[in-house]
């Protein structure tokens, strides 16, 4: 036991002073004379030895009083094991409050977030008003960078709201630990108040100055299930209008009970466009299917929505798609158009038919079109290679139709090798039938409504052979009876290559007056281009493609929230031929998007709210508890305040177990003992 001030135990002496009047007894008797006293002998004898009973009980209350009055002013505590704290000392106390989404929960106190405030003061309240506090919270916010006053502290504390931003803990505790390496103070501590989510207390990664101590204040909800819409997308590279458009939409059941029909709504343009209801198993997940139309060309801004309570930040998904009017395609031929090529694309208004001579090629302007047709060339230059290649990478689709005349073999080679396909070797003029569609690929998707037993299938005249590595991701789609690929495709970074091993002309088979040749050609235009995301998560770094050619550096690019006054300017930039986008953080709240030159529309972006935090799994104290002591960390401790009042959790740790008012109340107690034997033992 050790004492706050020990020099009041100096008044312990004055114990002395009913022990003197106790044994110094200064009444003066008078002598009365009896003529006989024999019948008062033995009533005098009884009643002296219960006066002297009374007077030492009456000497043990005063020195035990006295006694608890000196060591309540003394004020005796027990300090706290390993501690590490001096009470005496000045303290810079720094109190996380976890302001993240999964603190919309509510425990048996409420709202966690309201609790997370209430504690923070009172922990805060629990030390001397000369103490300096510093508030941190998800936001990472730069009015939070230094130590203020109590009464400071506690307005900030009220102001502390729901935040989108997700830290994990050993980011925040590092950010601590490096605020207060600045202070001057002799204790320095670390409050972190959070439900403690599993998915981002990631205890094993803290470190932290081994002069200052960290204490966890976990927050238990009651609840943890929550259901979300995960991720939403769709297949088709490009939606033109006209077209049904599947969103697909995954949604979790992070629950303990089965969910059956729940109602998911699709809300494109401020318009109702698709409902649908899904069926969940516990803590598992489902697949819904959001079909819609589309019927005209722009932008598709909308939103995909759930009911659930009470945690409800990730009920809503975003999207933003847009419809083109029309794909571009560019062929690049040698001395003459393909009619058959020009015949299918020339004329459907879905489609928009470049042509070029490869003389008068210009390679810069490749990646203004979707698709790339390099058609019946006798060579490809190592220019119109290295063009192509970054074509694809960048999400266009190329397709390859080699010449029935001789070709320079190197040329189409050199770029296959690029792509990593198998090669030419020769030319194979035999008559073969095609004999295999490969039906399972998502190629031939929507291309048959049955598929015949004995289908008509095109014949071939001649062909070009490759060779045949296995280690490549080149896919066979249509084959030939002795085995040799006629069509095949590969996927190449962001986008697709097809190559078809036999011409496109009459010489070489009946291919392009079959009717296979229109669904073939048509799905490979279809694939031109990429899909960009239908949605960005809040709190990464991104570089956003635009629809927008930059007219010079004085371009100035808006980002406008659709249903609000919110705008701001982002970073722009062009890289090969195409325009981006980075919004620097500046978006904090979900929702749709609007990317505005000179007030005009040009584009659409929708920002969601990051999902790792629908997970609500936590750490409940125990396992918190066990965790710590398996990894060694003395520093950090878990306060428990299931039975006490979180102030006198605090302040038993800072000042220890203190006796003072224990010794105030026997002290009372000892004094009303006295009083009471004065009064009634006569």
């Amino acid at each position: 036991m050790q004492f706050v001030n020990p020099g009041f135990l100096y008044a312990l002496a004055a114990i002395s002073i009913p022990i003197i009047i106790h044994l110094f007894n200064f009444r003066r008797y008078r002598k009365e004379y009896f003529s006989n006293v024999k019948l008062l002998r033995e009533l005098q004898r009884k009643t002296k030895r219960r006066s002297r009973l009374k007077h030492l009980i009456l000497l043990l209350l005063r020195i035990m009083a006295i006694i608890c009055i000196v060591l309540a002013f003394a004020q005796p505590y027990i300090p706290s094991p390993n501690s590490m704290i001096n009470p005496e000392e000045s303290s810079s106390v720094l109190i996380y409050i976890d302001n993240s989404f999964s603190m919309q929960g509510e425990s048996v106190d409420g709202v966690l977030i309201e609790e997370a405030r209430d504690k923070a003061i009172d922990i805060a309240a629990s030390f001397k008003a000369s103490d300096k506090f510093q508030l941190i919270t998800n936001d990472f916010s730069g009015r939070h960078r230094s130590f203020v006053s109590l009464e400071d502290f506690t307005d900030f504390a009220d102001e502390t709201g729901i935040s989108p931003d997700f830290r994990y803990l050993s980011g925040v505790v590092e950010r601590s630990s490096s605020q207060l390496s600045e202070s001057k103070s002799y204790n320095k501590l670390i409050y972190l108040i959070s439900d403690f989510q599993q998915v981002s207390s990631d205890l094993e990664k803290i470190t932290f100055d081994t002069n200052q101590r960290v204490f966890l204040v976990p927050l238990r909800p009651h609840a943890f299930e929550n259901l979300f819409i995960d991720s939403c997308w769709i297949e088709d590279p490009i939606i033109l209008p006209g077209q049904e458009v599947d969103l697909f939409v995954r949604v979790r059941n992070n629950s303990e009970s089965d969910v059956e029909k729940l109602p998911l709504k699709l809300n494109l343009n401020q318009r109702q466009r698709a409902v649908a209801s899904i069926d969940i198993k516990k803590n598992a997940s489902a697949l819904a299917n959001l079909q819609f139309t589309v019927h005209q060309a722009g932008l598709l801004q909308g939103y995909v929505s759930l009911n659930d309570y009470p945690v409800s930040f990730d009920d809503t998904y975003f999207v933003t798609m847009r419809a083109e009017p029309e794909i571009d395609i560019l062929e690049v031929y040698q001395e003459a158009r393909n009619p058959y090529i020009n015949a299918l694309f020339d004329n459907d208004t879905g489609f928009l038919l470049h042509a070029v001579r490869l003389n008068q090629l210009d390679y810069s302007s490749i990646n203004q079109y979707g698709l790339l047709i390099l058609s019946h060339l006798e060579s490809i230059p190592s220019g119109l290679q290295n063009a192509s290649v970054e074509f694809v990478r960048n999400g266009g689709s190329v397709l390859i139709v080699p010449s029935s005349e001789d070709i320079a073999l190197s040329g189409y080679n050199g770029l296959l090798s690029d792509f990593g396909l198998n090669e030419f070797t020769v030319l194979d003029t035999a008559k073969v039938k095609v004999d295999y569609l490969n039906l399972q690929d998502p190629f031939f998707d929507d291309v048959f409504e049955e598929v015949p037993d004995n289908m008509d299938l095109p014949v071939s005249q001649l062909h070009y052979r490759q060779t045949s590595r296995t280690r490549i991701s080149q896919t066979p789609l249509i084959t030939l009876q002795n085995g040799n690929v006629f069509l095949s495709g590969a996927s190449f970074e962001k986008g697709d290559v097809f190559v078809s091993n036999v011409p496109f002309d009459d010489k070489s088979g009946n291919f392009v007056r079959h009717a296979l040749f229109v669904p073939v050609m048509y799905k490979i235009a279809l694939s031109a281009g990429e899909q960009k995301n239908l949605s960005y998560d809040i709190g990464k770094t991104y570089e956003i493609e635009i629809d927008f050619s930059s007219g010079g550096e004085d371009d100035v690019i808006r980002i406008a929230d659709a249903n609000s006054d919110f705008e701001f300017i982002p970073g722009l930039s062009s890289k090969n031929f195409r325009t981006y986008v980075d919004p620097h953080d500046q978006i904090k709240k979900a929702g749709n998007f609007q990317v505005l030159f000179e007030n005009k529309i040009i584009d659409g972006i929708s920002f969601n709210y990051n999902r790792k935090e629908s997970n609500l799994e936590v750490y409940d104290p125990d396992r918190l508890e066990n965790k710590i002591k398996e990894l060694g960390q003395p520093n950090i401790s878990v306060l428990k305040n299931e039975n006490v009042s979180v102030t006198k959790a605090v302040t038993d740790i800072n000042k220890g177990t203190r006796f003072w008012k224990l010794f105030i109340i026997l002290a009372l107690t000892f004094l009303a003992g006295e009083i009471a034997i004065i009064r009634l033992w006569k």
